[in-house]
């Protein structure tokens, strides 16, 4: 009897220690996530408290149709980045296409225009375009970039913050298309380094 008490005791505590060990290590890791911060402090130009953080790679994508033309690279390539000023906080994207066609195919982003973001569990979030872009010629003129905003709700925000997301859907003038996210936890990431720099500014 004693035996078998103290069996499950020692086995009680070994569940408990490993489930501390747990909770202490997902609280360090969130800590230590490495954040990029671009501009932290008063913009000069519009005297407007601004955080900016470092962009970080969203997706690639390459329709099957093209990829023995690229060879190795991708047709389009899209760098993303968190933005607050003062209480309005904005998703950046930076959309590279690798192709002089890229207006004749894809057009251009326009403002009001929709982003629909699927998270991981199928429920969707959709954002509005505030700042569009006909697209800009690349600097190696070999294709053309557009630089484009959307805008993020509270509500948006608590459900990006919280979920992984699968995949992206942008409205083109030419249409609407949909890209498969491998930085999955992107959000989650950039919105944890966006509250910890904001609580982080002085009264």
């Amino acid at each position: 009897m004693t035996n078998s008490t103290t069996l499950k005791t020692s086995a009680l505590w070994i569940t408990f220690s490993l489930l501390i060990s747990l909770i202490i290590n997902t609280s360090i890791v969130g800590q230590n996530l490495p954040c990029e911060v671009i501009n932290d402090g008063i913009d000069l130009q519009t005297k407007t408290y601004r955080i900016e953080l470092g962009p970080a790679l969203l997706f690639n994508h390459t329709p099957p149709e093209v990829k023995n033309d690229l060879q190795e690279d991708n047709l389009m390539k899209c760098q993303a980045q968190i933005v607050k000023v003062e209480d309005k906080t904005s998703l950046h994207l930076n959309l590279s296409i690798n192709s002089l066609k890229a207006k004749d195919i894809y057009g251009s982003i326009d403002k009001a225009g929709m982003m629909k973001i699927t998270l991981i569990d199928g429920k969707e979030i959709k954002l509005n375009c505030y700042a569009g872009s006909p697209g800009v010629q690349s600097q190696n003129k070999k294709g053309y970039i557009y630089p484009v905003g959307y805008e993020l709700s509270n509500r948006d925000i608590k459900q990006l913050s919280k979920k992984e997301i699968d995949k992206i859907g942008i409205q083109w003038s030419s249409g609407y298309e949909e890209y498969l996210i491998y930085e999955i936890d992107f959000f989650m990431n950039q919105l944890e380094c966006l509250n910890r720099v904001a609580n982080q500014k002085p009264n």
